[in-house]
């Protein structure tokens, strides 16, 4: 991960603190010392608003969107596909 990634990613990871569900560390082993090696982050139950499940950030992050039914999900896929047009 480059320095810019890692700024990018940690500033992420500060914003959408209250909805890190599990990961963003920083590894640090034998052969990780040097660089920069994060685990990857999971968020759940951002708000739909939130631009983090929409855009790609480029960073090894999973946003996991929950929805009560199948219809849900495509009505939220279908805006999403009609704010990209």
């Amino acid at each position: 991960m480059s320095e810019d990634a890692e700024n990018r990613f940690d500033k992420l990871l500060t914003q959408e603190e209250a909805f890190l569900l599990h990961g963003g560390k920083r590894v640090k082993k034998e052969y990780t010392m040097n660089g920069r090696y994060y685990t990857p982050a999971i968020f759940t139950s951002m708000p739909a608003e939130d631009d983090t499940l929409y855009v790609d950030q480029a960073l090894p992050i999973l946003s996991i969107h929950t929805v009560a039914t199948l219809d849900d999900i495509i009505a939220d896929l279908e805006k999403g596909f009609a704010a990209v047009k």
